[in-house]
């Protein structure tokens, strides 16, 4: 019995092996994103005149398909993603005046999304697409870029964003989080639909995405109350990608 469950099991794998399609697919797009803060702290930029906008960043890596039917798939990316926010307002001087301040954060990810797909149409025409899955990825570092300014007079400067333990040695426009501080790993889930057009031994595909980050970037200290530290991604992205056949059918 034994012996023949696993030759049935097989010839199963062999014929989804031969039915499945495998496809990877480069692709390169543009990311809007801001982060979700909690009330009090939304209230305080409110309170200071300011805002929080989104901030532009890029993506680049690619998707590996593995088609389970003609409809369905199951697609892993590995990507590189920059994610932040804006944040302006008035701060004060010290000395009964304020000053414009301006800041654009973004941090670089490692990420790893795995989505389940679904795709509508003719392989050989016009096709579309949606599908929705998990997402993981890790902040390799960051940088930030401040503006102050005052009675037409102002200051620009940045800071490099690393990770770790602040060492004896560290530059003056570095700024560290120590994994005390910060979760370097963000959580989430996309959900996305595109379409593609057969061009040459491959197809061009045009998407758009909308990621919702579940973990907090700041942690919450010991006695604080974790709402207050509410710090996640939102995230918009827009890809241009080619995808090439490798097997299958």
């Amino acid at each position: 019995m034994k012996k023949v469950f696993l030759s049935i099991a097989a010839v199963a794998a062999m014929v989804f092996t031969a039915q499945a399609q495998f496809k990877i697919t480069p692709k390169v797009g543009y990311t809007a994103s801001t982060w979700g803060f909690s009330k009090d702290v939304k209230d305080e930029i409110k309170d200071a005149d300011g805002k929080i906008s989104l901030t532009s960043g890029f993506s680049a890596g690619a998707a590996f398909e593995l088609g389970v039917s003609d409809q369905f798939s199951i697609q892993p990316e590995i990507l590189y993603t920059q994610k932040g926010y804006k944040l302006s307002g008035k701060e004060s001087d010290g000395e009964g005046g304020s000053y414009d301040a301006k800041m654009d954060t973004k941090f670089n990810y490692l990420e790893i999304p795995v989505l389940f797909k679904a795709s509508f149409g003719d392989e050989d025409a016009l096709r579309f697409f949606g599908y929705v899955g998990p997402y993981f990825g890790y902040a390799l570092n960051g940088k930030s870029k401040s503006k102050l300014s005052s009675g037409g007079a102002s200051i620009d400067f940045t800071t490099k964003i690393k990770f770790g333990d602040e060492p004896e040695n560290a530059a003056d426009d570095e700024e560290y989080y120590s994994s005390d501080d910060a979760n370097r790993l963000d959580i989430g889930a996309y959900v996305g639909a595109g379409a593609s057009l057969p061009v040459g031994p491959g197809a061009i595909s045009l998407e758009a995405r909308y990621g919702y980050g579940l973990t907090n970037f700041y942690k919450t200290p010991d006695g604080g109350d974790k709402k207050d530290y509410k710090s996640q991604t939102r995230t918009i992205g827009i890809f241009v990608g080619y995808s090439i056949p490798l097997g299958g059918k």
